[in-house]
């Protein structure tokens, strides 16, 4: 039986095996790039929540980033019990402010807006004493107003869908405002 490889001279050899080396170090090379964009998504992945703030003298609902990237907001839904839905918070408080009394922050489109880390956007927001001098008839119309606000928000659920700087998989942050009503039961 003849060998066919005993007459193959070193330079043939060192040639193959640095066509093997050079082909195994593009797989590892791609491998590598493969995990390495893996772990920047995952590096700056946001996290959104909808915090909710409920004092005598201050209501707010936000969206917040406490995740360690950016976060893009795709869209905002905003539900009632009767199965409404807005694409805002502010549409669904349809009560007579008090004299003097305004919303501090509120908010209609959010599409495509951008939270950085650590920062939030406020849906709706608005502070009790912003009245100056206010009289018994005055404070008697914000209680009532305070408590007809936190039962309006009581029955609305928030929806967030977003994404990261990657523009991957959309994440859903959803939330009931059920908490305002905790004065009621």
């Amino acid at each position: 039986m003849m060998c066919y490889f005993t007459n193959i001279d070193s330079e043939t050899v060192i040639a193959v095996c640095a066509l093997v080396v050079s082909v195994v170090s593009i797989i590892i090379s791609v491998r590598t790039l493969k995990i390495q964009r893996t772990h920047n998504e995952k590096s700056v992945k946001p996290l959104g929540q909808i915090i909710l703030n409920d004092y005598e003298n201050q209501i707010t609902v936000d969206i917040r980033n406490v995740g360690i990237g950016p976060m893009i907001l795709k869209e905002l839904s905003v539900t009632n019990l009767k199965g409404e839905t807005k694409d805002n918070l502010i549409d669904f408080i349809d009560l007579e402010m008090p004299d003097g009394l305004t919303w501090n922050d509120y908010v209609k489109q959010v599409k495509e807006r951008v939270v950085a880390v650590g920062e939030g956007i406020v849906l709706i927001g608005i502070d009790f004493e912003s009245i100056d001098s206010p009289t018994k008839d005055s404070m008697n119309q914000l209680d009532r107003f305070r408590d007809s606000l936190r039962k309006t928000l009581g029955d609305i659920v928030v929806k967030i869908r977003y994404t990261g700087i990657y523009e991957n998989e959309m994440q859903t942050t959803e939330r009931k405002l059920d908490w305002f009503k905790r004065h009621f039961e």
